[in-house]
């Protein structure tokens, strides 16, 4: 991603996807199976564009997307330049000024709840879903646990603190999860 800046003092964001810059490479098996995996990185173009599209039929306010190009024929990579945004972010400006921030957070609260709305035919990636397919795994629900557990398995071969609490850890994690009702959409 890049912050272009114009003569005329505008700018605008470029999103380049390209393998050379790509800092978390996956192995040609993992891109097979890359949009099934809810967990996988969410990367790419089509993620982007399927992404977007979403958001705008839901009437969230999205950056503008002056140009998303596939073609290769402008750059050796897919791209998408967008509008850009410029000013602090929300969590500085609400620990600068909380008060300042009340019409933005009335849209972001707008924006949530249109989200809290929607609700999809089935769990994974907008652009997987689009598509008629789906994402590996039995439920949301059983993805998140599973998930859990193996990064509680991964924690645990690292720091002797969790593998001593790690029985106890687990237990926490899957009372957390029972307590979690499944829904079909």
């Amino acid at each position: 991603m890049y912050r272009l800046a114009f003569d005329d003092d505008s700018t605008a964001i470029v999103y380049i996807w390209d393998d050379a810059e790509n800092y978390w490479p996956t192995t040609q098996a993992d891109e097979a199976d890359n949009h099934a995996d809810p967990f996988s990185p969410a990367s790419g173009i089509e993620l982007f564009e399927a992404a977007h599209r979403h958001l705008d039929t839901l009437g969230i306010r999205t950056p503008r997307t002056y140009l998303a190009d596939r073609s290769r024929s402008r750059y050796p990579a897919d791209v998408a330049v967008v509008e850009d945004v410029p000013g602090e972010n929300l969590e500085v400006l609400l620990h600068q000024d909380p008060r300042s921030v009340g019409t933005t957070m009335a849209r972001l609260a707008e924006a949530l709840g249109a989200l809290q709305r929607h609700q999809g035919p089935r769990f994974g990636k907008v652009a997987l879903i689009d598509k008629g397919g789906t994402s590996k795994g039995s439920s949301c629900e059983q993805v998140v646990l599973d998930r859990a557990l193996d990064d509680l398995t991964e924690a645990a071969s690292r720091d002797t603190r969790i593998t001593r609490s790690r029985e106890q850890l687990e237990t926490v994690v899957r009372e957390l999860a029972a307590a979690v009702r499944p829904r079909s959409q």
